[in-house]
């Protein structure tokens, strides 16, 4: 399946795997502009391993939608897709679908992984103690993030960014121990 552009449910449900359903979105500001537009500035905060707390604020908007005879059809309707909006731009910013809207690749898809993921997931195991083949055992031993138990070439996105952070944890505490 191949997207032109990337739905807000991906990125919730890549959130929820990521980060363990620990993130918030919080409107902090919104207004509709000449009956025509409507803006929402949203803060996403992010609880990563360790304690780590990311928060990136951006704003989204959305047409007001009208009927035919120029009547409002439904402000909460296009609030909400202000907000979606948004937390799209805000969870972009600390890395998911980067490389869509980036323009390293052309469209979204669910094949898998890009390079510099797996280059990134390799990266962490390596800091972590592990060679390639270790750490694609590890990863495939993974089942709250790698529920198919697949090597990371196979995975999704969301697993192999799921793993990273595991990764990370791993890295500390062999540094610390």
């Amino acid at each position: 399946m191949t997207f032109n552009y990337v739905p807000v449910a991906w990125f919730i449900q890549q959130l929820n795997l990521i980060f363990a359903h620990q993130w918030d979105l919080d409107v902090l500001d919104h207004d509709i502009v000449k009956d025509s537009q409507i803006w929402a500035k949203v803060k996403l905060t992010v609880r990563g391993p360790d304690g780590v707390v990311v928060t990136k604020t951006q704003f989204g908007s959305s047409e007001v939608k009208k009927t035919k005879e120029g009547r409002v059809i439904d402000v909460g309707d296009d609030l909400k897709a202000a907000v979606s909006d948004g937390l799209k731009k805000c969870a972009t910013l600390i890395g998911l679908a980067w490389d869509v809207y980036s323009g390293e690749r052309e469209a979204m898809t669910e094949a898998g992984p890009s390079v510099p993921q797996l280059l990134a997931l390799y990266k962490r195991g390596e800091a972590a103690g592990l060679d390639k083949n270790a750490t694609d055992d590890w990863f495939k031993k993974q089942g709250d993030i790698n529920p198919r138990g697949v090597e990371p070439k196979e995975a999704v996105e969301a697993e192999i960014l799921g793993a990273i952070p595991k990764l990370v944890k791993m890295a500390k505490e062999k540094d610390n121990g």
